[in-house]
């Protein structure tokens, strides 16, 4: 054969080996790239599926916010409000779109810490422009305004049905404690009126017991009693009655002394008469008597 023809023999010899090698490193990148492909897709369908669970949810969140957002109304999340604590009026500025329809709005302020603080509900007393000027709606107690601070508040057209009823609840519990306290605070002012007569009127009777000696310039118009006392008038009396117990004693004694005497001169004078009629009488007929 021809050198020529040799050489082309092994360079198609050479050529067909690298074919078959790229040939080969193809077939397996393609097998490679199918299977990524179909790993890819797989991961693709997951992906579709976990996509659409969360679009359901998403729906159902958005959904349900609505609905919540639908108890809450309107709000204003920058109102500027100034504070009167004495008579809890709140004056604002920064109200977008706020009118006078809005009869009672809910006020909200923003604590340091990041929390909120429910603070009550207000009745609109003047809307004009942007601004607007609010009262309590309850009857406001002593420490309500303590805390409420001149800043950004958060003011709502209204509040979930649920939660107000929580705080109408709440206003009404209070009112009863108030009234009760009211009604207990008037009953301890009768008790101590009762209490103020009860010792007036035990002053005077001690004063009746000790006596009255700022009377004693009227001694000649009052008993005596008063103006000494139930007690110097008893210890008087008491030894009154001890004198003229012991005089009837000593009469008594001298009665007993008397009735001896007595008895003894009667049994002398029975003696005597005895003996003058024995002396009387005959001997013989003395003699017969028994």
């Amino acid at each position: 054969m021809h050198v020529t023809g040799q050489i082309l023999v092994w360079f198609n010899a050479i050529l067909a080996t690298v074919a078959l090698y790229f040939a080969t490193m193809v077939a397996g990148t393609h097998q490679s790239m199918m299977a990524a492909i179909t790993k890819n897709q797989a991961q693709i369908d997951a992906n579709k599926t976990k996509l659409a669970d969360v679009e359901r949810e998403a729906a159902r969140l958005q959904a349900e916010f609505d609905r919540t957002m639908l108890q809450w109304e309107r709000y204003w999340p920058a109102a500027q409000a100034t504070v009167d604590p004495t008579t809890g009026q709140v004056s604002l500025q920064g109200l977008t779109g706020f009118t006078d329809r809005y009869t009672r709005v809910h006020a909200f302020q923003p604590n340091a810490d990041g929390t909120t603080r429910y603070i009550g509900e207000f009745r609109t007393q003047q809307a004009t422009g942007n601004a607007a000027s609010l009262a309590p709606a309850w009857r406001l107690r002593p420490g309500d305004t303590d805390g409420w601070v001149a800043g950004t508040w958060r003011i709502r057209a209204q509040i979930p049905s649920g939660d107000y009823g929580v705080f109408v609840d709440l206003h009404r519990q209070l009112l009863l404690l108030d009234e009760l306290h009211a009604y207990w605070q008037k009953d301890l002012a009768v008790q101590d009126e009762l209490i103020q007569f009860a010792n007036d009127h035990l002053q005077y009777r001690q004063k009746e017991l000790d006596g009255f000696p700022e009377l004693a310039a009227q001694s000649d118009k009052l008993p005596t009693d008063i103006i000494g006392g139930v007690i110097q008038a008893l210890i008087e009396q008491e030894e009154l009655r001890n004198a003229a117990l012991a005089r009837a004693s000593a009469l008594r004694r001298r009665l007993f002394e008397r009735q001896q005497e007595f008895d003894a001169v009667r049994k002398e004078n029975d003696a005597l008469a005895q003996n003058l009629l024995e002396r009387a009488q005959p001997t013989g007929f003395a003699k017969a008597r028994p």
